[in-house]
């Protein structure tokens, strides 16, 4: 009786287990084509995606470099400009200056 009554996880079982060992044993040249088929396909679709990110990584580095001069551009500006405004505050005391001192001295000449 315990014969007639299996599991029928292990009577699935033993069927994939015997057509496992079948099909790695056998050996088919048009499954090697295929294999080598698509290994060639997937290596130039690798390459051909390489390509292409490193032409979007060069892109990518000239307009870094673009935008590095332009920022470099806009410091220089900026440190012209703050060195013209301090000239101008320095010229305008000067002239603050003068102006206070000729007072004075028409005051004190008067």
């Amino acid at each position: 009786d315990d014969d007639k009554i299996k599991d029928p996880a292990t009577t699935e079982e033993k069927p994939q287990q015997q057509q496992q060992p079948q099909q790695s044993n056998e050996w088919d040249l048009s499954t090697d084509a295929l294999l080598a088929t698509l290994l060639h396909e997937f290596s130039s679709h690798i390459q051909s995606r390489t390509h292409h990110v490193s032409s979007e990584i060069r892109t990518l580095q000239n307009s870094v470099n673009q935008v590095g001069v332009e920022v470099g551009l806009v410091q220089q500006q900026w440190m012209k400009k703050s060195h013209e405004i301090c000239m101008e505050q320095v010229v305008g005391e000067d002239d603050d200056s003068d102006e206070e001192g000729g007072e004075d001295d028409l005051g004190r000449n008067k």
